[in-house]
This record gives structure tokens, C-alpha cells and sequence, in this order.
């Protein structure tokens, strides 16, 4: 027996009419969508002529008033008036455009020249940080230098202290000895010779202190009552003997004054050895001092030098600061200026879209669309 043959089920087609009602469909989004990117196309025109520089207002107003009917028509339908108008909104799109490419070029003349300062502004900043590091470390040195001195200044201070101590102790005993010799002398030449001569009022006093002085010389205590005793007389009295006695008192007197003119002599060379030590000491304690003051000048010079190079270097870091926030404000204004470009580029390729658009070419698209949308039903079934 024959096998049972398989039934094969086909799918359904669409009709002619749902196919012709999907195109249109189609067509009829592709009409709105080209109508929208018309009128976006021109509200950009429009924003762009109304915001023209240099023109008049009352040409603005005219241009701004008559360029939806004018741009809009299509190229075939329009009006001689309309044709002028387009060229009228071309020519001041042609203008914008040439103006925003002239400002672009300015732009980037001046920010190539501004920014070709970069590296000696950079330089000058290096520069002065530098200087300024060097008159820090010139008032250190100074400074170092001026506590080299104070300590030299402080070091003969005290040399001249010492030596003042050591002539002082050292001249002690000679200055004693010249005291005794000057008050020995005085006596044996003053009230001892006129009273020798017996000439000498009041002798019982003039005697009794010549003896006080004696005494304190160590003179022989015999010799001392003996010529006591002789000065006591009138010199046309005295006897041998107390010439005699006078004669000793002399020479005892006489061998006080040559032991101090000695022992004066003798410490001579010390004393004028320790008076040379001090006059040295304070020769350098003088040079010290104005070394120490030639130091201090130079500190002072050094601090105002250093204060000037801060306050160099300060300046040229604000300098710095301020060129490089003008180059960030010419590189901003640079980028907008050429955004700008590219806008009024885009809208005079709109204008010249919209000054070219003829009737027939909604119709295509609107075609194009509809044979796109049967094909996709096709596929679709």
C-alpha cells in the first residue's frame, strides 16, 4: 500500500494592502523625522543671524522676521525677495564664520607668543630662588663670621683685664717704693736742710716729725735721738760731735733713698715690660672692636641683601602665578573661540542644506523609507 502523503502547512502572506499600509507608516516617519532635523537645522540659522556682531538691530530684526519663510520655502518655490534674503543670511553666516576663524587665528598668535615666554619666566623664577639661596647662606656666613669676632672682642677683653691685673700687682710695690722715695727725699732735702742751716721757725716740730719719718725708715735709734739733739741747737752751737752725729744721720738717710732708687731701678724693665703687655693688649682689643664692627655692618648688609632677594623672588612667583592663570584664561578662551568656529561651521553647512533643499527630496527619503519598511515586512513574514 501507498504511504499516506504529509500534508505541508504554508504560512499565511500578507496582503497587498497591509504591505502598502506599513510603507506609508514608513514614509510618513520618515517625512516627520526630515521635517524635524529641518526645523532644528533652522532654529540653529536663526539663533546664529540674530546673534550676528556688527549689524545693525533693525537689519537683524528684518533678517530674523523673514528667514523661516524665505530658508525654509524650498529652492524651486522661492520668491526673487526670498532669494535675497537667503543670500543675505549666507553672507552674514560667511561673515560670522570668517570673524570667529579670524579670532581663532589672534588666539593662537597670542597664546603661541604668551607661551613661548614659559621657559624664561621659569628661568627667572630658578634664577631668583638661587640668589636667594645664596644671600641666605651670605648672612650665615656673615653672621658666623660676626660671632667670630664678639668671641675675638670677648678673648681681648679679658687679655686686657689680666694685664691690667698683672701691672697693677706688679707696679704695686714700686709705686710703694717711689711713694717712700719721694716722701724721704722731700724730707731731706726740705725741712732736714733748713733746719740744718737753723732756718726753720718752729724747730721743736719740724724735728719731731723729720724723726716720726726716720723712724718709719728704720733709722738707728741712737742716731735718731743723737741728731735730734744736734738739729735741736742753733748751727753756730753745735760742737763737733754733733756734726759728727748729723754726718751719719745723712748717710744713714742718703743709703734708705739709694736702696729704693735700686730696688726702683731693678723692677724698671718688669714694669715697662707689663705697661708694653697692656698698651698690646688694647691695641687689639681696638682692632677686634672695629672688626667686630665692620662684621656687624656686613650682617646688616647681608640681611638687607637677603630680605631684597625674598622679596625678588616673591615677585617673580606671583609673576609666574599670573602669567600661567593668563595662559590658562587664553587657552580656555582659545578653546571656546574654536568651538565657536565649529558651531558657526555647523550652521552654515545647515544654511546651505536648507538654501539647497528642493520638494522632491522629502519625497525621496519618504520613498527610500517606504521600500525600507516593505522590506523589513517581507522579511518579517
Amino acid at each position: 500500500p501507498l504511504a499516506p502523503r504529509r500534508c505541508e502547512v504554508m504560512a499565511p502572506m500578507k496582503r497587498p494592502a497591509d504591505c502598502a499600509k506599513t510603507a506609508g507608516a514608513a514614509a510618513k516617519v520618515a517625512r516627520k523625522a526630515t521635517g524635524d532635523l529641518s526645523h532644528a537645522e533652522l532654529s540653529a540659522v536663526i539663533c546664529a543671524v540674530t546673534k550676528a556682531r556688527g549689524l545693525p538691530r533693525e537689519v537683524v530684526g528684518m533678517l530674523a522676521d523673514n528667514i523661516e519663510r524665505a530658508l525654509f520655502a524650498f529652492k524651486e518655490d522661492r520668491h526673487t525677495f526670498q532669494d535675497q534674503v537667503v543670500r543675505m543670511i549666507g553672507e552674514v553666516l560667511l561673515s560670522e564664520q570668517a570673524a570667529a576663524e579670524r579670532s581663532v587665528g589672534e588666539l593662537e598668535c597670542n597664546f603661541t607668543a604668551l607661551y613661548s615666554e614659559r621657559p624664561a619666566r621659569r628661568d627667572s623664577v630658578t634664577s631668583a630662588a638661587a640668589r636667594a639661596q645664596e644671600r641666605v647662606q651670605a648672612s650665615k656666613a656673615r653672621l658666623a663670621e660676626l660671632r667670630e669676632a664678639s668671641g675675638a672682642v670677648a678673648a681681648a677683653s679679658a687679655a686686657v683685664a689680666e694685664a691690667k691685673s698683672e701691672q697693677r700687682e706688679g707696679d704695686a710695690p714700686l709705686m710703694a717704693a717711689a711713694a717712700k722715695k719721694g716722701q724721704l727725699v722731700a724730707a731731706f732735702s726740705g725741712d732736714y736742710a733748713a733746719m740744718k742751716r737753723g732756718d726753720v721757725a718752729g724747730a721743736a716740730r719740724a724735728v719731731e716729725c723729720l724723726m716720726k719719718v726716720c723712724m718709719d725708715f728704720g733709722v738707728d735709734g741712737q742716731i735718731m735721738r743723737s741728731a735730734e739733739l744736734a738739729l735741736g741747737k742753733a748751727a753756730g752751737e753745735r760742737g763737733s760731735f754733733d756734726c759728727m752725729v748729723l754726718e751719719e744721720f745723712e748717710a744713714q738717710l742718703g743709703s734708705r733713698i739709694a736702696a729704693l732708687e735700686s730696688k726702683l731701678s731693678a723692677g724698671e724693665p718688669a714694669k715697662a715690660e707689663r705697661a708694653a703687655r697692656l698698651e698690646a693688649a688694647e691695641r687689639r682689643l681696638a682692632d677686634e672692636r672695629r672688626r667686630e664692627e665692620a662684621c656687624r655692618a656686613a650682617v646688616d648688609d647681608a640681611k638687607r641683601a637677603e630680605a631684597e632677594a625674598a622679596a625678588e623672588l616673591s615677585d617673580r612667583k606671583r609673576w609666574l602665578e599670573a602669567f600661567v592663570l593668563e595662559v590658562q584664561r587664553l587657552a580656555a578662551e582659545l578653546e571656546e573661540a574654536r568651538r565657536q568656529t565649529a558651531v558657526i561651521k555647523q550652521v552654515v553647512g545647515f544654511y546651505e542644506h536648507l538654501r539647497a533643499r528642493v520638494a522632491g527630496e522629502e519625497a525621496q527619503l519618504a520613498v527610500a523609507a517606504a521600500a525600507a519598511a516593505a522590506g523589513l515586512s517581507g522579511m518579517s513574514s
